[in-house]
């Protein structure tokens, strides 16, 4: 579930339970005055729970980050160390390839002066 999708139900969730509620006042048997302050507790109400669900969707955000955050540190780490020991690796195979490529340069140098001396 992505975090888009996920607020978007929360939405949903909200409006549709605010639309109920404002429909569930509506229709019940009160007085102007009274239902005037049901629907202003029920805003005010809406509101809090709004905002106490901002308050938590935040935090886990906050969480994700963080976890995220260090699992890419972990992943850059493992990559630096990595790369490292291949560029040791690298270097070795590259001094000994020299040297074998020296050593074949010598003997060919060799060869050819003993056959022209000889």
């Amino acid at each position: 579930m992505t975090t888009r999708s996920l607020g978007t139900k929360f939405m949903f969730f909200v409006l549709g339970g605010g639309i109920g509620a404002a429909i569930a006042l509506l229709f019940a048997p009160k007085t102007g005055k009274e239902l005037r302050q049901d629907i202003a507790d029920a805003a005010v109400k809406g509101c809090n729970e709004t905002l106490e669900a901002a308050a938590r969707v935040r935090e886990h955000t906050a969480e994700y980050y963080d976890a995220a955050k260090e699992k890419g540190g972990q992943v850059l780490d493992t990559f630096s160390a990595n790369l490292s020991a291949f560029k040791e690796e690298i270097t070795d195979d590259v001094v000994k390839i020299g040297g074998m490529a020296e050593g074949a340069a010598r003997h060919v140098r060799d060869s050819i002066k003993a056959k022209t001396v000889g």
